[in-house]
């Protein structure tokens, strides 16, 4: 048998490093590496094992697995991606089915597309109105933001997309609303503005 960790060491001493994901352990299917033993024959691994579990994930899946369309692959492939993140591939899926998510991911990571490709795709092009209202704390994140959102959309005949942030006049996006948009993108303080003035509703 191993010995035994030193006082205190299951609190503290061992980290999530000391577990790799073990084959053929039984129940629990973890062993330590730092002792290279079986938990089902360690009770002090079998501890430490339950008190920091690994987590295994499920393989990424491929775009074409999440339910998009043709034209909106399509833009995906001409932007290069391959695969999606782990946020786009949590998120896609649910957000076609109409639930409502609240997700937090590193900068980077692919958090447009996670949202803005299933929002693009339940659009109805044929009704002229807004049908998004995307937030955006700074008129630079919102023209990034919009920017993305016509890239995945270039194959959706038809779509308008507006950003309605302030340094920009007012008179043109009002008029644009008028005439009819599918998605708005804006910062805070000019929707507001349009909402107050009943041109966005």
């Amino acid at each position: 048998r191993p010995p035994a960790p030193p006082p205190g060491a299951l609190g503290g001493h061992w980290d999530r490093k000391s577990l790799i994901k073990g084959a053929g352990t039984g129940s629990a299917g973890f062993r330590c590496s730092r002792y290279g033993t079986d938990p089902s024959t360690d009770r002090t691994v079998k501890s430490c094992a339950a008190m920091l579990p690994l987590v295994s994930h499920p393989p990424t899946p491929k775009f074409e697995a999440l339910g998009l369309s043709p034209e909106l692959l399509g833009a995906v492939r001409d932007a290069g991606f391959t695969e999606p993140t782990p946020v786009q591939a949590a998120c896609i899926p649910t957000l076609l089915e109409g639930h409502d998510i609240v997700g937090q991911s590193r900068t980077g990571s692919g958090k447009t597309a996670a949202f803005g490709l299933p929002l693009l795709q339940r659009v109805r092009l044929e009704e002229r109105s807004v049908q998004a209202l995307i937030l955006c704390p700074t008129r630079e994140l919102a023209s990034q933001v919009a920017r993305e959102l016509r890239g995945f959309g270039a194959g959706l005949g038809g779509l308008t997309i507006l950003e309605l942030t302030g340094g920009q006049p007012a008179r043109p996006q009002r008029e644009a609303l008028a005439r009819g948009v599918h998605v708005a993108v804006g910062t805070p303080g000019r929707v507001l503005d349009r909402l107050q003035n009943h041109s966005l509703k």
